[in-house]
Parts: structure tokens; sequence; C-alpha cells
């Protein structure tokens, strides 16, 4: 009896101390869980971002609210840093430290203000540190600064068989309208055409279009011609902020 009371006491002494180890480091200081960072994103006020109203294309000169999630199982995070890079030059602005307060969650979204000063498109990118030094992962998100307007150029309508642009028009056979687009702040958003028939008023159509890769790019419209006679077709485009491009028109015949 004695010996099975030794080993029992021996078993559960072990196990103490493994579970003493698997908590805390060599120097017996508890080990503390790294805080996790996530989900940035930019509102126009605290309001929106809590409701979820965000946007990615800012305003020169305006004050925007930066959110972002923080996971911390110890609830101990103190201090969030928030880095501004302009990603066409590498142009990083200061720094910002932004004390945090003691959360009373795991799982919560932290707010500061900031000024969009120089227009492009940036990279924020934030990491957090808890009160015994660790430091979470860094997370980032784009968004742009805009104040020029996108530019369009080279309208033009291809037929849709033959790739090339037809010498003569006819009537329900398919086209596409191409048009060449530079917008250096990558944030056009829509297309307004405005297309004429013969004897008719105009009839205007937004056309969404797909977000930029790249400043130049080329868009096209598909359409057909459904009585003969003079055409005239005019666009222009927006951007997130509404910035206009310029107009381009085109006239033509259709035949029967």
């Amino acid at each position: 009896m004695m010996k099975k009371t030794i080993k029992m006491t021996y078993i559960i002494s072990l196990l103490a101390v493994m579970t003493f180890l698997s908590a805390c480091d060599f120097l017996g200081r508890k080990q503390d869980a790294v805080p996790f960072v996530s989900n940035i994103r930019v509102a126009t006020s605290e309001a929106n971002l809590y409701n979820g109203v965000t946007v990615t294309s800012l305003k020169c000169n305006v004050v925007y609210c930066l959110g972002f999630s923080v996971y911390d199982e110890d609830m101990d995070v103190s201090k969030a840093y928030v880095q501004q890079t302009r990603v066409s030059d590498g142009y990083r602005l200061p720094e910002i430290e932004l004390p945090l307060s003691q959360q009373l969650a795991a799982d919560v979204t932290y707010h500061t203000s900031f000024v969009t000063e120089y227009p492009g498109v940036w990279k924020a990118e934030i990491y957090v540190l808890d009160d015994n030094g660790n430091r979470s992962n860094t997370t980032s998100e784009r968004f742009v600064v805009d104040t020029s307007a996108p530019e369009i150029s080279n309208l033009r309508l291809i037929d849709t068989e033959t790739g090339i642009e037809p010498s003569s028009i006819c009537i329900n056979v398919t086209y596409q309208f191409y048009f060449d687009l530079t917008d250096i702040d990558l944030d056009a958003s829509v297309a307004k055409v405005t297309i004429t028939k013969p004897g008719e008023l105009p009839v205007a159509v937004d056309v969404n279009l797909s977000k930029q890769k790249a400043e130049s790019v080329i868009y096209y419209i598909n359409d057909y011609f459904d009585v003969p006679g003079f055409w005239n077709v005019e666009i222009y485009v927006l951007d997130e902020l509404n910035n206009k491009s310029n107009r381009l028109t085109k006239s033509f015949y259709v035949t029967e």
C-alpha cells in the first residue's frame, strides 16, 4: 500500500511540474500568448467604421478613421504601431505609436484618426505589442488618396467576329466599344455611356468597371444596333470619389 501511494504521489508531482513548465519559461515566468492583428479598414467616421461602412478611396487633407482588430487571449495588449508607405516610391510617413486601452475581451476592435496629406496608392501596416513585449504579426491594407480624374482616349468600335474595326456597321450584329483608360489612382469605377438611336432620345447606361491593376488598361462594352441610320455614342468615366474624366463621342452610320 505504501509503494502504491508513493508511486501515485510521484505521478501527480510530475504532472504538476510538466504543467508548470508548459505555462512558464525557463526562468519560471508565466508564458504569455502572442497577440494577432487583422482586418484593417478605413472609414469616414468612427460610427461608420463600427457599422461596416468603409472606403478604399480617400480625399486629400481629410481626417479618416483607421480601424483594426486584435485578438489576445491574455488581454494585455499595450501599444499599436502604424506605418504608412506610398507604394509608388516607398516614401514613409513617421510611424504612429498608439497606446491601447486594456481589453475586456479577447477579440477587440481599436481605431485611430489619421490625415491623408499626400496623393497616391498607400499601404498601411499595423502590429501590436503586449505588456510583456510580445509582438504580433504585421498585417497590411492598401488604400488610395485620390486627387486626379481618370483619362480616356481612342474610342473605337470592333467587330466581335473579326476582331477589327469594320468599314461598315450592320444592324443586329454584336460589336464592342473599346476605349483606353488611364488612371494613376487605380480606382475608376463606372463608365457613363449615352447612346442615341436615329430619331430617338438619348439613353444613358452605367457600366461597372472592374478594378484596375495597372495605370493604363483597355475596357470594352458589348452592344448591337437594331435600326439603320446615324447613331451617336458618348462616354465618360467616374472614379470612386466621383472625379470625372474627359468625354469621348463617336458617330457612325448603321446599314441594313
